[in-house]
This record gives structure tokens, C-alpha cells and sequence, in this order.
């Protein structure tokens, strides 16, 4: 017989009449076997969930789930059918779909936080666990059949709403550009519509029932939700970007009319959103979605945090793109965002399809690129490549993109990525400046020994504002000339040029202090002249930077910092799954890589590239060690003496005693250490015991 594809197991929970009990039963079998395997496994007893202890253990996911399995398991019946059907599947080497099927009317039973429901036998989280995929199943239905499209027809329909008149509810808005871009990126390659505020398709509810009835596979609504007399309510907007507040129920009515539906929505608002009114709300639109028709509904458990979201998105939709199967692919994300956030249990997963599948075949992954790996570990990546850095990117723009240019500087540790975001800023400039605000940009390195001088560094100023303009702004021999100079910086300005000065390696200045004593005090003076905005990138912030060498820095506090440090799980795992594209990428391999790298951008492209070439954790594993090497010599040599006992505690070395809170946090900051105190990389912890 063959291996399963999966063992089903349905726990359905059927309301007694004129009671507040359920009678729970259990049914299990092999998706292989068109039989259905009931030993006869329902509660002898009603059960009675106690709603007003979990409320009060809400704050606390362990104290709720023990609450929460010990009523769904307290008959023993029930308890060994679980029990039964997770054996089944260990034995087969197959994942437990685990459909709680409830009733679509019963709200209570839906506010429920279901996904921190444990194993009775470990207390282990159910939802965390990637061979258990975890969702609510929807009992009855309307009769309709589920016809699944073909990937080939595959298109997503994007609403962004966040209406002009919030702040009179106590909401905040949404950060409609940085939304558009995580989403946009998430989706790449799935040929997507927006409907967004200042586009021509605006998110009223007309538009978007509108849009449905062309054909999208997948609807994807990012939005505030709300209560009112118990209902949930979707914040859309009215045609003047008012707020049009969507009750759940005329929603619900609408779909049931349509003649087409998505296959799958999937609801969100994050933190960023304000203050959480509805709580549930659009979690609790989930079974009023799936009761309309929609097959698969995923929403959001209250405001999830953008940290969370940047992990779990891009690895939903990865591996949906990879296996059309719902509740598989949401147990991806939960793990990917489980490693980092707390929020890893906000997606809720309604479904009316037995085996999670919500749509035919694999859908179209980045074409494999010819030529060799497709991972780039050394060079700054091109602009199409960068991956994460969303907050990074948002406080660049409000610095130099701003009414008046202002400086800043990026501090990350070697191989964080610095060279590759000040890449990014050159060849996008757009996406921070506005037209209207004719950006110019000249990149700096002092790793160049051209500008290893001031004079170098006017010189490479002069050269490239002349390369983009056609014209110089003041003579090279007039570098010595103060006057000359600021007539040039000021006639550019006054033209209406904004001009981004973005200067990478600036450490290399440790070694030349005497050449460039007074250069950072003029530098500051042409910046606060508002001449032009700097960038500067380092490993320790600027002012460190002279104090470890006993000055003062000359640049004052014109610059704001914005640091570097791991991307998260859902971003490095979107790199490297679209690196490997039509290749298989295995779980073991996420994991291999996740143990080397940890999510700093240069390691992760080192262990994938290295991945690509040899196809086998062993040799992996082997050359990454060996290729590291000099590059943890560096990173050693940049920390201090606090820094260096951190992570030789961190590596197990006895006689380190804890390290001061404040240098594990840096170091947790910038990557160097896990959020739960480990080295980012098992390869550096043994690294360290060596040193």
C-alpha cells in the first residue's frame, strides 16, 4: 500500500439543543483510503467550555491552551482518537490535517483562540508543529460545488483601504506605499490588480465586488475591522475616501450573489494600524467569508505586529506558490514567524475544502536563471534582489525625502548588507525623492583609494555631480577654495537639485584622522546648510566611532541612525526559494541554512550558493565553515571586550557570566545573536569556543 499523503482527522463540535453543551466526535483517515475510520470516538458527555476563565488567561498563550485541551480532550474517547490518528500519521511518515469543524453560526465557538490548542500528551502548541496543519472546517454548507481554477488563470486582487476620516475613530492610518510594497513583493511573480487611495481603482466596496466578478483566484484585503451590536465590520471606503464600515453579514450576502468568488482571502491589519477596536473582527469575518463560498479564509486574531507580518506573508504565499495547500503553507509561516514574534498564532485558517487544496497544480516560480547559482554572496546585490529592510527603507525616505534633506547614518556589522541598501538608495532613488524634488545622487566608498583624501573625496563630489548634470560646479583646482565650493553646492540647490551624498566604508577614516582634521565639521556645515543630505554607512555609530579614538566628532548631531541587523525568517526564506525557483527546496534545507546563516543577508546567500553547487549538507556544511573563517576574524575584530564576552557566553564557555542586558540586545539588534540568545550561527559558536 502506499505512503498517505496525509492522515485527515475532523473533531467536530455539534451544539446540543437547548443546552450550552457540544457533543464532540472524532473521525480519521487515510487520504489514501476512501473509507472512513470511526471507532466510535464521541464524548460521552457534553462539553462545556468555560469562556470567562479564557478570556482572563487571554495575556497568557500556555495557561489559555491548557485550558482550552483539557476541555476538548477531558473525555478519554476523544483524547485516544487524537492520539490514535497521530500515531497513524508518525507511522506513515505523513502530516495530520486537523479540521476542527465547527458550526458556521456559532460565533463563540469561533472566537475562540483555537490555534493555541496543545497536544494532550506534550503540551507542545499544535499550530507550531509543521506535520499538524491546524484549521477550522466549516460543517454544512450551501450546497455548492468547490471547483478549483487552474494555476494558469492564477490572479490576486489587492485592496488596500485605510480612509482619510480615521482619526476620528481613534485610528491611525495605514502606511499605504509600505503595504503596496511588502504585499506587491510578497506576490511577485502572480500577476496582481491594486485597489488603493490615489490610483484609479479606489477600495470601495462597488470596486471590489466589481473586480471579483473578473476572475480573482485570490483576494487579499488589508483594512481596519471593527464591532457593532456584535457584527464585524470592514473599514472600506467611499468614493471620497470617507470611511464606508462594510457590516460582515452584507458582505456575506453580496459574495452568496456573485457569480464569481476567490478561492482564498486572506484579511490583515497590523500594528501600525492604531488602537484595536474589533479585536476578533476580522478573524470573525473568516466563517461569514467561507459561508458565502469562499473556499479558504485567512485573517488576523486582533493587530498583528509588522515585524510578524513581514515573516509570515512572504512565506505563505512562497509556498503556496509551491503547493497549492492552504493549511500547509500556513503552518510554513507560522513557524517562519514563530522563531521571531510572538505573533506567530494571529492567522486563523477557515476552510470548507477537505484537503487545504485551493487551486490546481504548482503556480509559476521565477524562471531559474542560466549561468551558474543564482545567490550573490560578496557584492552588493542589485536592487531587484534586496530582500526585507522595509523599516530601514521607510526612515531613509523620511530623511532625505523629506521637506528639508536631513543625514543619516546605517550601522551594521560586516556583511549586514550596508553596501547593498546604499545600492539600493543609488539606483532607486526614486522610491525615496520625488520628481519634483530632482534627486541627484553620488556614491562615496572609502575602501577606494581615490577618496582616501579629502581632496579625493571633493574631487569624486565634483566629478559625479558634473557626470549628471554636464556641467562642473567648480573647478578642480578650486577644491582648496572654500568660497568656490559652497557657490557650487549653492547653485545646485538653488536650480531646485536635491543632492544625496551617500558615503560607504566611512570606518577607513580611523587610519587617515590627520589628513581629515576639520573635514567632518565643513561637511556638517554644507549639510546643515541644507547643501546636501548624507548617508553615511559604518559598523559603529558615527560618534563612537571618534570617542573609542579619544575626539570629539565633528559632524555634531545632524545625523539620526538606522541600523541593520538579520532579515526575518519569512524574507531570507522568500530569497532563497526564489533563488533555487523550479528547484525543490527540502524543509531539512530551510533548516540547514537557517542553522548557518541565521538571516543575515551575506550568510544566507553564502549557505545557499553553497547549497546550489553541491546538493548535499555535508560539503554544505563543510566549505561554509571554511569560507567564514576570515569573515568571523572581522566581525571579531570590530567588537569590544563587552561584546566578545557576550558571545563567548552565549557559546557556553564556562567562567562568562551573563552579559549586561544592553550588549545583548545590541548584539541581538544587529543579528549576531537569536532572540533566544544563541549565536546566529552554530558555525560561529564553534568558532568562538576556538578562539
Amino acid at each position: 500500500m502506499p505512503t498517505p499523503t496525509f492522515v485527515d482527522l475532523s473533531i467536530s463540535l455539534e451544539r446540543e439543543a437547548h443546552s450550552d453543551g457540544y457533543r464532540v466526535r472524532v473521525r480519521s483517515r487515510l487520504s489514501t483510503s476512501a473509507a472512513e475510520e470511526d471507532a466510535g470516538a464521541r464524548s460521552l458527555a457534553p462539553v462545556r467550555f468555560d469562556y470567562e476563565n479564557l478570556r482572563a488567561t487571554q495575556l497568557d498563550p500556555q495557561a489559555y491552551g491548557q485550558l482550552l485541551t483539557a476541555t476538548l480532550f477531558a473525555d478519554d474517547q476523544i483524547r485516544r482518537g487524537f492520539s490514535a490518528a497521530l500515531a497513524q500519521a508518525r507511522g506513515h511518515n505523513a502530516p495530520l490535517r486537523l479540521r476542527l469543524a465547527l458550526d458556521p453560526e456559532d460565533a463563540a465557538l469561533h472566537g475562540v483562540r483555537w490555534e493555541w490548542l496543545q497536544d494532550p500528551d506534550t503540551g507542545a502548541f499544535l499550530a507550531l508543529n509543521e506535520r499538524v496543519l491546524l484549521s477550522r472546517y466549516l460543517l454544512g454548507g450551501n450546497g455548492e460545488p468547490v471547483k478549483l481554477p487552474d494555476v494558469q488563470h492564477l490572479r490576486a486582487l489587492v485592496v488596500i483601504a485605510s480612509p482619510t476620516d480615521l482619526h476620528r475613530f481613534d485610528m491611525a492610518q495605514l502606511d499605504l506605499g509600505a503595504e503596496e510594497q511588502r504585499i506587491m513583493t510578497a506576490l511577485a511573480p502572480i500577476q496582481a490588480t491594486l485597489l488603493a487611495r490615489e490610483t484609479d481603482n479606489p477600495p470601495t466596496m462597488a470596486n471590489v465586488l466589481a473586480a471579483l466578478r473578473d476572475g480573482y483566484e485570490l483576494l487579499i484585503i488589508v483594512a481596519h475591522g471593527s464591532f457593532q451590536d456584535g457584527t464585524p465590520i470592514l473599514w472600506l471606503e467611499k468614493s471620497d475616501a470617507t470611511s464606508d464600515r462594510v457590516k460582515g453579514s452584507d458582505l456575506r450576502c453580496e459574495l452568496e450573489g456573485a457569480t464569481r468568488r476567490p478561492q482564498l482571502a486572506i484579511l490583515a491589519a497590523c500594528e501600525g494600524a492604531g488602537r484595536d477596536h474589533g479585536d476578533e473582527a476580522l478573524a470573525a469575518l473568516g466563517p461569514l467569508l467561507v459561508a458565502a463560498g469562499v473556499s479558504a479564509v485567512v485573517a488576523m486574531q486582533g493587530r498583528v505586529s509588522i515585524a510578524a507580518v513581514h515573516a509570515l506573508l512572504p512565506t505563505l504565499i512562497s509556498e503556496l506558490r509551491r503547493e497549492p495547500q492552504i493549511d500547509l503553507a500556513l503552518a510554513a509561516a507560522r513557524r517562519a514567524a514563530q522563531r521571531e514574534h510572538a505573533d506567530w498564532w494571529r492567522p486563523t485558517l477557515t476552510m470548507r475544502v477537505r484537503d487545504g487544496r485551493v487551486w490546481n497544480g504548482a503556480a509559476p516560480l521565477r524562471p531559474q536563471r542560466a549561468g551558474g547559482t543564482p545567490f550573490i554572496a560578496g557584492p552588493p546585490v542589485p536592487p531587484d534582489q534586496l530582500r526585507g529592510r522595509h523599516e530601514q527603507i521607510r526612515a531613509i525616505k523620511d530623511r532625505i525625502g523629506g521637506v528639508v534633506p536631513q543625514s543619516l547614518s546605517i550601522v551594521g556589522y560586516r556583511r549586514s548588507g550596508k553596501s547593498s541598501l546604499l545600492n539600493y538608495i543609488h539606483q532607486r532613488i526614486g522610491e525615496f525623492c520625488t520628481h519634483a524634488q530632482s534627486p541627484l545622487v553620488v556614491r562615496i566608498s572609502l575602501q577606494d583609494s581615490r577618496f582616501q583624501t579629502p581632496a579625493g573625496i571633493t574631487e569624486g563630489l565634483r566629478r559625479g555631480i558634473e557626470q549628471q548634470t554636464g556641467t562642473a560646479p567648480w573647478r578642480r583646482e578650486e577644491h582648496d577654495d572654500p568660497w568656490a565650493v559652497d557657490d557650487g553646492l549653492q547653485h545646485l540647490r538653488d536650480r531646485g537639485r536635491r543632492l544625496i551624498v551617500l558615503i560607504d566604508e566611512f570606518e577607513q577614516l580611523e587610519d587617515r584622522l590627520p589628513a581629515f582634521e576639520g573635514w567632518g565639521g565643513d561637511w556638517r556645515e554644507k549639510a546643515s546648510q541644507g547643501y546636501f543630505a548624507l548617508v553615511i554607512a559604518t559598523v559603529h555609530p558615527i560618534d563612537t566611532i571618534y570617542h573609542d579614538l579619544g575626539l570629539t566628532s565633528p559632524f555634531g548631531n545632524i545625523f539620526t541612525t538606522t541600523e541593520l541587523g538579520a532579515l526575518s525568517s519569512g524574507e531570507w526564506q522568500a530569497l532563497v526559494r526564489d533563488g533555487f525557483g523550479a528547484e525543490h527546496v527540502s524543509n531539512a534545507d530551510i533548516e540547514l541554512i537557517d542553522d548557518l546563516a541565521g538571516g543575515l543577508p551575506f550568510y544566507t546567500q553564502l549557505a545557499a550558493q553553497l547549497l546550489w553547487s553541491h546538493n548535499d549538507h555535508a560539503r554544505t556544511r563543510a566549505e561554509y565553515t571554511r569560507e567564514v573563517g576570515p569573515h568571523f576574524s572581522n566581525l571579531w575584530d570590530k567588537l569590544n571586550a563587552a561584546e566578545r564576552h557576550a558571545l563567548r557566553h552565549a557559546a557556553g564557555i564556562p567562567g562568562h557570566a551573563a552579559p549586561h542586558p544592553g550588549v545583548r540586545s545590541k548584539l541581538q539588534r544587529h543579528g549576531i545573536l537569536r532572540a533566544d540568545g544563541r549565536l546566529f550561527s552554530s558555525v560561529l559558536d564553534a568558532w568562538v569556543r576556538d578562539v
